[in-house]
Formats: structure tokens, C-alpha cells, sequence
């Protein structure tokens, strides 16, 4: 198996990849939060994306390796999830002047968001030393998604700064049936098959085998 040995040549892909597609997703929603490609905010914002996807999993697998009855891995899990959340704070601390230096004004727009995740950040972190991993993922899960809806409020209607706004980027009207029903297709296929491979990957290995 390719995650089991990390010296592995595919344990070393896929690490390289569980970094580079978090952070080209970082960079491009930076992007377009300021309008252009360039400048400091979208490195900052591509940091900020791998740590919360490392804070998100770790808070995650805290509970998981719990149910499997692997308290050790459990315990490391807890410890990078502290520092990942610590590493997360700081990171979006950072990131807030750089974006309002390359966005003026999208600070003042985030800030309920910012306090809401603020919160639940420090949530997770009381939460996971009081070993309540549930309540964990809980709050872990609303601190990221609170910025990331912040974020799309904070810049709605424009899309891509200055005035590329959702209308204008639409699609001409006679394509959106056609695109709604590829959607509906798609999810009617994927989403069962999703399920069932959250459930097979979350059965302990000897039942797998």
C-alpha cells in the first residue's frame, strides 16, 4: 500500500501532492480576492490553505484513530492538531494586513467571519486538550468554513475584482439546463461512490483484508 511506508516513492507523491493541490488552491482564491496574480496575498493565502487542510485532517483523525482502538497514533494526531491549529492562527493573523494592504476594505468586510472563526479555533484547541474529539471536529470544521463563506459574502457580487461580477460571468441562459443536469448526473454517480469509499477506508485493516 502506497501511504504505509512514508520513505516510499508513492508515500512521497502523495505527500507532495496532499501539499501542492491545498496550495495552488490557496493561491488562485488569492488571486482572486485582489483581482491579479501576483503580489503577497496569494502566497499567503496558498500557506493558509495547506494549514488549515493539515488542521482540518489531524482534528479529523484524532477521533478516527480513537474508534480503531489506536490510542498511540491518537496522541500523535492530538499533537499535530494543536500545533497545526496554533500554525493556522498565526498564519491567518499574518494574512489579514497583507490583504488589506493588496484589497483595501475586504478586512472590514471578514470581520464577523474572522471573530466566528476565531471562536471556533479556540473551540478546537480547548476541545482537543480535553480529549473531546466529536465536539473537535465540530468546531475545527466551523472556523474553516466560516472564513471560506465570509470570504465568498465579503466579495459578493464581484467575482474577480474590479467590477467582473457573477452575472457577468454567467453563462448564456439556453447552457444552464444543460449544465444543471451534467451536475445532477454527476453527483447521482459520485456521491454513492464516495460514500462507499469512506466506508470501506474506515473499517479497521483486518477487516479490509
Amino acid at each position: 500500500q502506497y501511504g504505509d511506508d512514508p520513505r516510499s516513492v508513492w508515500g512521497r507523491v502523495f505527500a507532495i501532492a496532499s501539499v501542492l493541490a491545498p496550495a495552488s488552491l490557496g493561491y488562485c482564491a488569492g488571486s482572486l480576492a485582489i483581482g491579479r496574480v501576483g503580489g503577497w496575498f496569494p502566497v499567503a493565502a496558498a500557506a493558509l490553505a495547506v494549514a488549515c487542510c493539515a488542521y482540518l485532517a489531524a482534528v479529523f483523525l484524532c477521533r478516527e484513530a480513537v474508534t480503531r482502538g489506536e490510542p498511540d497514533l491518537a496522541v500523535d494526531f492530538r499533537r499535530r492538531a494543536l500545533g497545526s491549529a496554533v500554525a493556522t492562527g498565526v498564519l491567518a493573523v499574518v494574512a489579514l494586513p497583507v490583504l488589506e494592504h493588496d484589497a483595501p476594505g475586504m478586512v472590514a468586510s471578514l470581520a464577523v467571519a474572522v471573530a466566528v472563526s476565531v471562536v471556533a479555533g479556540v473551540g478546537t484547541i480547548v476541545a482537543l486538550l480535553r480529549h473531546h474529539y466529536r465536539t473537535a471536529r465540530l468546531f475545527a470544521a466551523t472556523a474553516v468554513a466560516t472564513v471560506v463563506a465570509g470570504w465568498g459574502l465579503a466579495q459578493y457580487p464581484v467575482l474577480v475584482p474590479p467590477d467582473l461580477t457573477l452575472t457577468e460571468a454567467a453563462a448564456p441562459a439556453q447552457t444552464l439546463p444543460v449544465t444543471l443536469g451534467v451536475l445532477i448526473v454527476g453527483f447521482a454517480v459520485t456521491l454513492p461512490a464516495v460514500a462507499l469509499l469512506f466506508r470501506i477506508f474506515s473499517r479497521p485493516a483486518m477487516m479490509r483484508e
